[in-house]
Parts: structure tokens; C-alpha cells; sequence
């Protein structure tokens, strides 16, 4: 790839100006889109990826690293949930309301990277073809499409879902199992297929209203996928591999009082700490197979950081990768990532398979850049609506202990999926039934 420096732009704004003109005229065409925080120290950068040159998809792992490991380049895209089939022995469950391939990894002509941190913007580019065609683009005036909602359901009613929670710390209480992550599948139909357009519209939105470190939106042909992640699954660069699980939530309020309470609240939470305690130790483990013996620290222990509509808590699991290991030995090891799961892991996807009996899809899995065998940047797929055509699906739970509210734990999805529920003029309370 060539590279190019040019005059900085704020990363939203100048992919706007650019998607509007070029990825929405043919439905055909595919683009993504990686925004981080200014504000963020780690993960400062940001990609505008135009122009496909090829794509790896399907459900082969070993194609995916047999197509990626020898590059040079960056490749986009995601591993649904389901990639799990490949690394351990667990049931498979029905397929989601939307199906999407296990594996979607894209590489692109033009690749913008944004140095929020420094303020720089770099244009990687495979032919000055390609880079011509960046100086065309015209901002086009956008309208607003009217919508509605015509079918909403879920995989749980709110009564199932309080029930299971009471199963599943019956099983910790047994001591088959210490804690488990209870998920809720919300999906539907609109009126109309939504365009591009929409998608993008309102995925900037969530980016105006609740911005967050690891956000994405993905256009793979008719396929949207809008993510609003905070959440790093993990990083490897210059040998070294870091994971930052998020376990711990509360809602965060207007009131700077009552928030400061809640913030008090959730540091001081024996419920909260012990979950965040146990997956970080998970982490932990899962990072060792694949490093120097020693070299594993966890850093940041229960560090809060806030969200337009949250608070959470979250470590930072680091490690030095052992000789020979790569991307491709690493996400094996670690996958899924172990804030989606519970412990000890494999049961815990066991159970999970029993009690959620559908398909997470890309919920759960990973969502970012691989470039290569030694670097990658993956977010773990979390308060992410995805389209196709008239249908929608989202996702949103929590993690289970001994010491759960039950009750607490379902308006835990409802914070969640406030962002989205609002965006979609959904109510943020009701019985849902398949």
C-alpha cells in the first residue's frame, strides 16, 4: 500500500462527507467504518475502509488464517459467537432471526487512518486510481425516511428471563458453575427495508449521544451492522497482548449527587467486584496459555469509566507473547471472550447453549482489524443492532452470580439497550414473547 498524508479531519464528520457521495449508490458496495474516542489514550485511531479488493467469508477458520496470516495489509471485519464450533465441543443451537456468516473479513483500496491522539490523517492506498476518486466526492443534502416497527419479539419474556436467572444460580449455588452470562435476543421487523442511508444515520447518532472507544459500523452489502461497543476483547502489537474485560454496570443519572452515589455504589459492590474479579481472572488464564510464563499482569483493577447512559468497571489483562505465537494461535485461546461467557468457561457456553437456544450470531464475537500474523485490534460485540433488508436483531444481558437480583438483572438489559430502544422509538418496557 502507498501512503499519503493530508490536512486532518475529524474522523465522523469527513466519513460522512465520503459515505454519503460513494457507499450508498450501489447497494452491492461494502465499507467499514472503526471509531474510537479522542479522549482515549489506548485506542485513538479510527478507519474509514472504501473500495473492496477482496473479501474472506464463510464458516472456515483455517481459511481465514490461511488468507490473512501472509498479508501485509490491514483486513476488516468480524467472528460471530459461533466461531466457538471450531475451538471447543459444544451444542449447536437454532440459527438467529437474522444469519450471518461466522466469518466476514474485508480488504480495501483506500484505508483512512485518523490520529485523534496527534491529529494526523493518513490515506493508505493499493493505486492512485483510487485516491483520484477521494477528491470527488460532493456532500449530498439527506432526508428522513419515515419508519415503523411491525413485529417485535424476543427469545425471553421478561418472566422467562427472571426464571432462568433463578436456574442458573441454583446450578452456582450446586457449585456446577460460578457465573454465567444470560443474554436476551430482541429482533423484528420494519415496514420497509431500511437503507444505508438510515443505518448510517442513525449509527452517527449513537456517536453524537453516547459515544464509545470501540465503535463500528460495517455495510457488507445489504447487511448493516451498527456497534456501539466500549469493550476491547483484545490487542496484540510488538509481541505483546492485551484484554480489558468490562463486568460491573450501573445506570448513570442526570442528578450529579445521586450519580456520584451510584458510582460509590458500583465501586463499592461485593456483587460487581466479585464478578469483575472472577472474568478478569478467566482473562488472565486464557492470555498465559499464549505467553511467556511471568509475563501476565492485570493492571487497573476495577477502573470506572463512564458512558453517556453508564458506569462500568473494568481491568486490563497484559502479557508478552511467547516465541512463535500469532494472532492465529491467540484467538483460539481466548475466544470467545470471557466477559460473554462466565466461569468456568467451556460449561458456561454449555449452559448458555441450553438456556439461550439460539444463535448469539455476531453478538458476543469480535469485531475490528487483523493485519497479518503479529497485530490486531478486536472489540467484542456488544450494544449492536444489525439490519438486513426489513429485519433487525439486538442483543443485551449480563453476567449471573450467587448474589444477583434477579430483578436488577433484567433492568440491567434495559439500560443496555437504551440507546438503541430509543433510537428505534422502542419502549423500554414490555413482555416479549417468540
Amino acid at each position: 500500500m502507498f501512503v499519503k498524508k493530508i490536512n486532518y479531519q475529524e474522523p465522523l464528520e469527513f466519513a460522512s462527507q465520503i459515505i454519503d457521495d460513494y457507499c450508498f449508490k450501489n447497494p452491492e458496495d461494502s465499507f467499514v467504518f472503526l471509531n474510537s474516542r479522542a479522549d482515549d489514550q489506548e485506542n485513538y485511531l479510527s478507519y474509514l475502509a472504501i473500495f473492496l479488493r477482496q473479501k474472506v467469508t464463510g464458516n472456515n477458520f483455517k481459511n481465514l488464517k490461511k488468507t490473512i496470516e501472509n498479508s501485509k495489509d490491514q483486513w476488516f471485519g468480524y467472528l460471530s459467537y459461533e466461531n466457538l464450533h471450531h475451538f471447543e465441543n459444544i451444542k449447536k443451537t437454532k440459527k438467529s432471526f437474522i444469519d450471518l456468516n461466522e466469518i466476514h473479513f474485508e480488504q480495501y483500496h483506500i484505508v483512512l487512518e485518523f490520529d485523534q491522539k496527534n491529529k494526523k490523517l493518513t490515506i493508505l492506498y493499493s493505486d492512485k486510481t483510487y485516491l483520484d476518486l477521494l477528491t470527488n466526492f460532493k456532500i449530498k443534502k439527506t432526508t428522513k425516511e419515515n419508519f415503523r416497527i411491525t413485529k417485535f419479539s424476543s427469545n425471553f419474556s421478561d418472566e422467562n428471563y427472571l426464571k432462568t436467572i433463578k436456574k442458573i444460580q441454583k446450578k452456582i449455588s450446586d457449585g456446577d458453575i460460578f457465573q454465567m452470562n444470560l443474554t436476551r435476543k430482541f429482533f423484528g421487523n420494519f415496514s420497509k427495508k431500511i437503507s444505508p442511508n438510515q443505518a448510517w444515520q442513525w449509527f452517527k447518532q449513537t456517536q453524537n449521544d453516547n459515544p464509545t472507544n470501540y465503535s463500528a459500523f460495517c455495510k457488507f452489502k445489504k447487511k448493516y451492522i451498527l456497534c456501539n461497543s466500549p469493550e476491547l476483547f483484545f490487542k496484540i502489537s510488538d509481541n505483546h497482548i492485551s484484554s480489558c474485560p468490562i463486568k460491573g454496570t450501573i445506570n448513570r443519572l442526570n442528578n450529579k449527587s445521586l450519580d456520584q452515589k451510584n458510582q460509590k455504589i458500583l465501586k463499592n459492590s461485593a456483587k460487581e467486584l466479585s464478578e469483575n474479579l472472577m472474568i478478569t481472572d478467566l482473562v488472565r488464564s486464557d492470555i498465559s496459555k499464549v505467553c511467556i510464563p511471568g509475563s501476565v499482569e492485570v493492571k487497573n483493577l476495577f477502573k470506572l469509566s463512564s458512558l453517556q447512559n453508564i458506569h462500568h468497571l473494568s481491568s486490563l489483562v497484559t502479557g508478552k507473547l511467547a516465541e512463535n505465537i500469532n494472532n492465529f494461535q491467540a484467538i483460539p485461546a481466548l475466544f470467545p471472550a470471557g466477559s460473554m461467557t462466565g466461569a468456568p468457561k467451556v460449561h458456561a457456553m454449555k449452559l448458555i447453549a441450553n438456556y439461550e437456544k439460539i444463535n448469539r450470531g455476531i453478538y458476543s464475537g469480535a469485531i475490528g482489524i487483523i493485519e497479518g500474523k503479529n497485530h490486531l485490534n478486536l472489540a467484542v460485540v456488544i450494544r449492536t443492532l444489525i439490519i438486513c433488508d426489513n429485519k433487525f436483531e439486538m442483543q443485551f444481558g449480563g453476567g449471573i452470580t450467587y448474589n444477583s437480583i434477579p430483578q436488577d438483572e433484567l433492568s440491567e438489559v434495559y439500560i443496555k439497550a437504551k440507546t438503541w430502544f430509543k433510537i428505534l422509538k422502542l419502549p423500554t418496557k414490555k413482555k416479549f414473547n417468540l
